[in-house]
C-alpha cells in the first residue's frame, strides 16, 4: 500500500508492507517506509513489489520486526533484547526515519534525501521507498551525507549521535535466550525458515567450559523460533559448519562434536565426532539416536547436496569425503580427497569443489569423487574455509589466512588475516585475493543458484 504526502509537489511516495494478511487498519509513515524499503530492497521496482515465493512473504514478516504496520510504531523486536539499547540498530533506524521526515516536511529536504541516497549501484531514487532500498543495498555509501539529512528534522528522539560507518540494520535473534550457543552455519528451508546449527551447550558465563550442543534451531522468516523450542534427537552432537537441504526439503546436519576439551567437558561426556543427522521439513528426526555413521564419518564439517541429490560431507580428520548417493546411507562411500583438513564442499553444476584448510588448496572432483585436476593452490587460496557458487557457476572462497581445525589435533596456522577469491566454473583463477572492506578471518558463504 502506498501514500503520497499532501501538498508536496514531487514528494516521494511512502509505503508499508504487511504479511501474511492485510489487517483492518494500516499505518503508513516514516517508520513503516524505512522498514519496508530495507526488507523489500531486492524485490522492489518503483513502488511495485514482486518476487519468488517465499521471499516476499518472509521479507514482509521481517519488516514488521522493525515497524508495526498496524500502529506505525517501532517494532517490538527492534526495541527489545537482544536488540534495543544493546546494539546501534535502533538508533540507526530512528535516524533514517528522521531523514525521511526531512522530505515529508519540505521539498528542499526531499532533494537533499534524493542526493544522499543516489548510489553507483542503484542510481537516483524516484521515491522514498526506493531511497531506503538504495541504502539497504549500498549501506556504505556516503553515511555522513544521509546523516546530515537526518539532522535537518530530528523529530524522533533517539537517533545516532554520530554518522555510522554504514547504514546497516542488523537484528539479533537468539531463540528466546538461554539455548543457542556458537551458531555454526545455516540453511534456508523450502518454506523460508532458517535452520541453524549450534556448536555448544549454552552457559551465561562465556568463560565456563561446556560440552557439545544437542540442539538444531528452526527460525521462521520473522525470527521466531518454530514451536517455541529447538529441535533435538537424530544424533545431534556439537554440529559445526555442516548443514544442507536435500531436494525433498529434508535437512541434513554434520556432527563435528564441538566441546571444550577435558577437563572442561568431562571425558565421559565428550560428544561423538562421527555422524550426520537428518530431519524432515517439519523437524522430525529421520536418523537414529546415534545419527548415520556409515561412510567412515570422521570429525565432519561442511556439507552439500549435489545436483543429483547425493549428500556430501567433508571429513576434517581423515582428509576424505563421505557421500550418501541419492541420500541413501546404506550406499555410503568414503573418498580420499587430496587436500588436508577438508572443510567445505560445493557443487557448481560442473564439478565438486572442496576446500583444504590446512593444505591451502582446493580439490576439484566429478560427481563420482574422481579428481578432475591437481589441487588448486596459489596466493588466492589461503587456509580456505567456506565456499559458495554464484548463478554463473563461479566459486567464491573465504580465505581465513590463519585458521586450522582441532580434528582432533590442531596444526599451527600462519599467514595473513583473510581475503576473498573466486574461481571460474572451470577452476581457473578469476579474481583475488581481495582484502580490505573490513574482511577479517572470513568463514562464511551464501549459496545462490
Amino acid at each position: 500500500m502506498t501514500a503520497t504526502p499532501a501538498g508536496q509537489p514531487g514528494a516521494f511516495t511512502t509505503l508499508a508492507a504487511v504479511s501474511p494478511a492485510i489487517p483492518g487498519r494500516l499505518t503508513i509513515n516514516e517508520r513503516t517506509t524505512v522498514a519496508t524499503g530495507y526488507a523489500m530492497a531486492q524485490f522492489l521496482d518503483g513502488t511495485s513489489i514482486a518476487g519468488r515465493a517465499p521471499g516476499v512473504r518472509g521479507a514482509a514478516m521481517m519488516a514488521a520486526n522493525l515497524a508495526d504496520p498496524v500502529s506505525g510504531r517501532l517494532g517490538t523486536t527492534l526495541t527489545s533484547p537482544p536488540n534495543g539499547s544493546a546494539t546501534s540498530t535502533l538508533g540507526a533506524f530512528i535516524s533514517l526515519t528522521n531523514a525521511l521526515a526531512a522530505c515529508t516536511s519540505g521539498a528542499d529536504g526531499c532533494e537533499a534525501l534524493r542526493s544522499a541516497t543516489t548510489t553507483p549501484l542503484s542510481g537516483r531514487p524516484a521515491n522514498l521507498i526506493e531511497s531506503m532500498a538504495h541504502m539497504a543495498k549500498s549501506p556504505e555509501h556516503d553515511p555522513a551525507g544521509l546523516f546530515g539529512v537526518a539532522l535537518r528534522r530530528p523529530v524522533n528522539p533517539g537517533g545516532l549521535p554520530l554518522p555510522p560507518v554504514a547504514w546497516t540494520l542488523a537484528l539479533r535473534f537468539d531463540g528466546g535466550g538461554g539455548l543457542l550457543s556458537g551458531p555454526g552455519n545455516f540453511v534456508v528451508g523450502s518454506d523460508g525458515d532458517i535452520w541453524v546449527n549450534s556448536n555448544y551447550e549454552f552457559n551465561a558465563d562465556p568463560r565456563t567450559p561446556v560440552c557439545g550442543s544437542k540442539y538444531l534451531f528452526r527460525f521462521a522468516p520473522d525470527g521466531k523460533l518454530r514451536g517455541g523450542r529447538p529441535i533435538t534427537g537424530g544424533g545431534l552432537s556439537g554440529a559445526g559448519y555442516g548443514i544442507t537441504r536435500d531436494h525433498g526439503g529434508n535437512i541434513w546436519v554434520a556432527n563435528f562434536g564441538f566441546a571444550a576439551p577435558a577437563p572442561g567437558c568431562p571425558a565421559n561426556l565428550q560428544p561423538p565426532h562421527n555422524s550426520m543427522s537428518k530431519f524432515s521439513p517439519q523437524g522430525q528426526a529421520l536418523s537414529p539416536a546415534s545419527g548415520f555413521t556409515r561412510g567412515a564419518m570422521d570429525w565432519p564439517q561442511g556439507m552439500t547436496t549435489d545436483r543429483n541429490g547425493s549428500i556430501w560431507a567433508a571429513n576434517c580428520a581423515s582428509n576424505s569425503l563421505t557421500v550418501y548417493p541419492g541420500g541413501d546411507p546404506s550406499r555410503a562411500r568414503n573418498i580420499k580427497v587430496g587436500v588436508e583438513q577438508p572443510f567445505h564442499v560445493v557443487d557448481n553444476g560442473r564439478a565438486l569443489f572442496v576446500s583444504g584448510l590446512e593444505s591451502s588448496s582446493i580439490a576439484m572432483l566429478d560427481l563420482d569423487g574422481r579428481p578432475l585436476r591437481a589441487p588448486i593452490t596459489g596466493p588466492h587460496v589461503d587456509n580456505p574455509l567456506g565456499l559458495a557458487t554464484d548463478a554463473r557457476g563461479n566459486v567464491w572462497i573465504a580465505n581465513s589466512g590463519v585458521i586450522t581445525m582441532p580434528c582432533p589435533d590442531r596444526p599451527t596456522g600462519t599467514g595473513s588475516f583473510g581475503s576473498v577469491s573466486a574461481l571460474d566454473p572451470a577452476g581457473k583463477r578469476l579474481v583475488g585475493p581481495l582484502r580490505g572492506g573490513g574482511i577479517t578471518i572470513p568463514w562464511g558463504r551464501h549459496h545462490r543458484r
